[in-house]
């Protein structure tokens, strides 16, 4: 990914609660299936689901989350 990656202040606080690393949400927006959800974008790789909005060269990421196990 080229973009930058900006996540919001909550996505920080939910990034370090849930021991998220860039690189796992990376790898969720290059390699996970993605669904529009409104303006934004809901991408889900394995059990992380990643919501974000593409700006021009920027990924800025709203929240970031694990799913339960089913």
């Amino acid at each position: 990914m080229g973009c930058q990656f900006r996540p919001t202040r909550h996505a920080k606080h939910r990034m370090h609660g849930h021991r998220i690393t860039k690189a796992e949400i990376r790898e969720a927006i290059d390699e996970g299936t993605h669904r529009q959800q409104g303006g934004k974008l809901a991408s889900r790789l394995r059990r992380l689901e990643v919501v974000w909005r593409k700006r021009p060269c920027n990924h800025v990421i709203i929240t970031a989350y694990w799913r339960e196990r089913k």
